[in-house]
């Protein structure tokens, strides 16, 4: 006599649409959607996408933003920003022959009390000795304490992203020696 088999009912939940909208520093545009059966399910995703898409800026494309859902609100999740990113060939880029690549690594507060780790570095015009390196180095990392203790994060990455602050790092810095660029290439939240 053959066995009764069982069979087991699977319980399905239907899932629902969530519209993924950008932080109001940048214009609370809606970035995308995401799926998932519940609203607690929807919060501490993260995105990862370009600045250029969600300004419609496209000489903003080689930024990169890492987004974190924080809350929803009916079908609604808005994000904060956890990191701020150049493109790494963009950077790789900017090095030519004969002349040198200067990084710097630092970890530091804000005013509003958020630790951040921000990554800078600067590509001389020349090939710099190894003094001239370290001063290039000590007097960025000054400044780059100075201007990150004064300002909130916020306003923080909308300087960043409008190249405020790698405009008066470079006109401060380059009376060591001749700079071509000055960039910050990344801000995370820890």
């Amino acid at each position: 006599m053959p066995k009764k088999t069982r069979r087991t009912v699977i319980k399905k939940k239907e899932k629902k649409w969530f519209k993924v909208f950008a932080p109001k520093l940048l214009g609370e545009t809606e970035i995308g959607r995401t799926l998932a059966v519940d609203k607690k399910h929807v919060i501490g995703r993260t995105i990862k996408t370009s600045l250029g898409l969600i300004l419609n800026n496209p000489s903003k494309h080689k930024i990169m933003i890492n987004l974190k859902i924080t809350s929803v609100h009916e079908s609604k999740a808005t994000t904060t920003i956890m990191k701020y990113q150049l493109d790494p060939v963009y950077r790789k880029r900017m090095v030519r022959r004969n002349t040198s690549l200067i990084l710097n690594n630092q970890k530091i507060s804000t005013k509003d009390g958020k630790n951040i780790q921000i990554q800078s570095f600067l590509v001389t015009s020349y090939r710099a000795k190894g003094k001239q390196k370290k001063d290039l180095r000590k007097t960025l990392e000054e400044e780059i304490k100075k201007v990150v203790q004064k300002n909130s994060f916020d306003d923080l990455i909308l300087q960043v992203i409008d190249k405020k602050i790698q405009k008066n790092l470079k006109t401060k810095i380059k009376k060591i020696y001749p700079l071509n660029y000055v960039e910050i290439d990344k801000i995370v939240l820890k």
